[in-house]
């Protein structure tokens, strides 16, 4: 085990350092910081330019700055946007928001579909299946950024029942979590349903059935165990995209998390911070699916040979 271990954190460490590297080298590519800081400043010459490119830093060689932005991320110290504020300071600030809306978001999804999906599978053909999986193929067709909307206008506006937007109390997260949660849903119930239906044709489910044992210990006990390679690598793999792909649920209800400090970072052309921004988020969906492998070593020992 722990060589299986040793060796997914060596493909970890590989595919951080691979990601920021074509981060850093794709973000040079968007334009010149300098300009942008010198909008509005009047009649700027080349020397000016100059000037704010070595007050940045920008005037070093790449492979320079590269290497000391890996250096401030193994340190802790990622250092100042171009704005003087430490990005640390921001990415800590933000970085919770994230896993906490992401976390929220998939839990929901988890506790709702595990049994739609198992009551889908036990009702095959039937009519809670099928109305299963119309709503199932409705929370699909929705954009997430429209469901938001829609969300608002409902139960902020209309009923007056939660904030618009912002962060606060634990009634700021419902929209948003419930945004997310539920497209998520929408693919969970049709993942689960089918790892179901695949499980419950197996002999050892018609033994234990034979046994006299409930439907219930049955579904959850031993089929809904043996599909738990195929949810949890699902599962995984999606709290890994909300990481990064959260950007539009935190700008619709102005959360703010990594999504929108990245968003305002490239607006701004400010290298460092979505430098760190998009470091950190690929830190936490390799981490994921590192701990998604582990799990395969203790839910299938044979995973480990591999």
């Amino acid at each position: 085990m722990v060589q299986f271990i040793a060796k997914r954190c060596a493909q970890a460490v590989f595919v951080v350092f691979a990601v920021t590297l074509i981060v850093a080298l794709a973000i040079r590519m968007t334009g010149d910081p300098a300009i942008m800081l010198a909008q509005g400043a009047g009649s700027v010459t080349e020397e000016d330019l100059a000037r704010i490119r070595e007050a940045l830093g920008l005037n070093r060689p790449f492979l320079t700055q590269y290497f000391e932005f890996l250096k401030g991320l193994v340190t802790g110290d990622l250092g100042t946007s171009f704005d003087g504020y430490p990005v640390s300071q921001l990415v800590n600030r933000a970085l919770p928001a994230t896993l906490l809306l992401a976390a929220v978001s998939l839990i929901f999804s988890v506790v709702v579909s595990i049994p739609l999906g198992i009551k889908a599978a036990t009702a095959k053909g039937r009519w809670p299946d099928q109305v299963i999986r119309i709503f199932s193929l409705i929370g699909l067709s929705f954009p997430n950024f429209w469901l938001g909307t829609m969300f608002v206008l409902a139960f902020a506006i209309t009923l007056n029942w939660l904030p618009a937007s912002g962060m606060g109390g634990p009634s700021t997260i419902l929209m948003p979590a419930a945004t997310m949660g539920l497209i998520l849903t929408a693919t969970n119930v049709r993942l689960v349903r089918g790892a179901m239906l695949e499980t419950l044709q197996s002999q050892y489910i018609m033994v234990a059935r034979a046994k006299g044992l409930s439907e219930n210990v049955v579904l959850y006990k031993h089929a809904l165990k043996n599909c738990a390679i195929t949810l949890v690598t699902y599962f995984g793999l999606q709290f890994g995209g909300l990481l990064g792909g959260i950007v539009i649920i935190e700008r619709v209800f102005n959360w703010q998390g990594m999504g929108t400090l990245a968003f305002d970072a490239v607006a701004a052309r400010n290298y460092p911070v979505l430098q760190a921004v998009i470091a950190i988020l690929s830190l936490m969906i390799v981490l994921v699916n590192l701990l998604v492998d582990i799990a395969y070593g203790f839910l299938d020992p044979r995973i480990r040979a591999e």
